[in-house]
């Protein structure tokens, strides 16, 4: 593949740091308790690429995706009614449907389960397609400016920091009382009026959560953390890394996650979910298990997946839109396969700017949104047809400038890619908060009833 494609988290342009708005702890939340639906038992592999789900009248619920699973509600002689992942419901011809699964997984990783994953084993109820903004911490201050530019468009969803780039958590927290009881926060000591502001508005709430650079965990407990030669808290892409073989680290993740979902938050999504970049430095990434890169990053996800206290919580997982194409973990353990085999939703962030010459197959891939969100999701697709438990593909995509202007024909560029490949939900990253909507409204009419 030529060029070369930078790598950075979740931060498509720099944001600026954030300052804690107030510094008073009020209680934090006690966990709920655990529900778990009864699921259906029988389900289908989608074989052929034209296949549709369908209403009772004959109309396209939305098309199927090559070896897609689907869940039987009942079946018929020529048609049977079956539920997606979604929990959409509808007939799809019989002759699509088949017991059978083929997998073409070209590098796979030793210890790694790349099979049918059981706690994904059941449709997501009442899912809501997701149209989101990213909100930065700049903008807490100004929350019902920034919620009222969102009137009147098609955005349903907001993505905050409950622990942001610079380990800033956003409410009061026990599992940062207990395991950093220095660090300074929380950003907002209002938890329950200012989830009301975006419930008031019927707005969803994604709690962004990074997870494996922490600056002020690496120093808290060195022994966790990724070192150089010299033994010194190696630093890369701005910040210092906990090890991800580090279960303490999981534990403590999982921890702000269920306080994040107790305070209202209805899906988890984590981000720098990898290893760091090493940039030729010999570093030591404390491995006292063994486990391999992809491993441990699979690993920690399933870890978090059984231990939600929802256990109908969503989690999505942030993954370097490269990762699609490469059949490799680009050494910091995203394995595409790996990951969206174990992640309820798998958000490759597929930002224009970021591409260089020769990627995709495209001269100037930043001049052209389209066609790099039409290729990379093709990517994406593939390799999810790859595993019986895939996430639901749900891209990060460009709202910022960056080489060019990316106004409303830019953004909304990006979203007719992703309709046109059958997918009806993104996410959009300005690390200022600042969106030009308007080109998504026209689009939003054209779409299919559902997703």
């Amino acid at each position: 593949m030529a060029g070369v494609l930078f790598l950075t988290g979740c931060l498509g342009a720099q944001s600026e740091k954030a300052l804690p708005i107030s510094s008073a702890k009020a209680s934090a939340p006690e966990t709920i308790e655990v529900q778990i639906d009864e699921l259906p038992k029988d389900y289908f592999f989608i074989q052929g690429e034209d296949a549709k789900l369908i209403d009772e009248s004959g109309e396209v619920i939305r098309p199927l995706f090559f070896q897609e699973r689907v869940f039987l509600v009942r079946k018929g002689v020529q048609r049977s009614f079956v539920e997606d992942y979604a929990g959409n419901q509808g007939y799809v011809d019989r002759s699509y449907l088949s017991k059978s699964f083929s997998s073409y997984i070209s590098n796979e990783y030793e210890g790694v389960e790349y099979g049918m994953y059981a706690e994904k084993n059941r449709p997501y109820r009442e899912y809501v397609p997701v149209r989101a903004v990213y909100m930065p911490g700049l903008q807490l201050k100004n929350v019902d400016v920034f919620l009222d530019r969102l009137e009147g468009s098609v955005i349903n969803t907001v993505v905050i920091d409950y622990k942001d780039d610079y380990d800033q958590i956003l409410f009061p927290s026990k599992a940062v009382d207990e395991t950093l009881p220095d660090a300074s926060y929380p950003l907002l000591d209002n938890p329950e009026e200012f989830i009301a502001k975006f419930k008031e508005r019927g707005l969803r709430l994604i709690a962004r959560i990074v997870v494996f650079k922490s600056n002020q965990y690496a120093s808290q407990y060195p022994d966790q953390s990724v070192v150089d030669s010299s033994g010194d808290l190696f630093y890369s892409d701005e910040g210092y890394w906990v090890s991800p073989h580090s279960r303490q680290m999981w534990q403590y993740i999982v921890k702000l996650s269920n306080e994040a979902l107790a305070y209202g938050f209805d899906e988890i999504q984590y981000d720098y979910v990898r290893f760091p970049v090493s940039y030729g430095t010999v570093i030591d990434l404390r491995s006292p298990e063994e486990e391999n890169r992809v491993t441990a990053i699979q690993k920690f996800i399933m870890y978090a997946q059984n231990n939600l206290n929802d256990r109908n919580a969503l989690i999505g997982s942030d993954i370097f839109g490269w990762s699609a194409v490469s059949i490799t973990d680009e050494g910091i353990g995203q394995h595409w396969e790996a990951m969206s085999a174990v992640s309820d939703i798998i958000c490759p962030m597929l930002y224009p700017s970021l591409y260089t010459s020769g990627n995709l197959g495209l001269d100037r891939p930043w001049r052209e949104p389209y066609e790099v969100i039409k290729r990379s999701t093709e990517y994406a697709l593939e390799r999810n047809a790859n595993i019986q438990t895939p996430g639901l593909i749900r891209p990060w995509l460009q709202a910022y400038d960056a080489f060019i202007d990316f106004n409303e024909e830019e953004v909304a560029e990006q979203v007719r890619a992703l309709h046109d490949l059958g997918i009806y939900e993104y996410m959009l990253w300005n690390p200022d908060g600042h969106y030009k909507l308007g080109g998504l409204n026209d689009l939003q009419k054209d779409r299919p009833a559902s997703p």
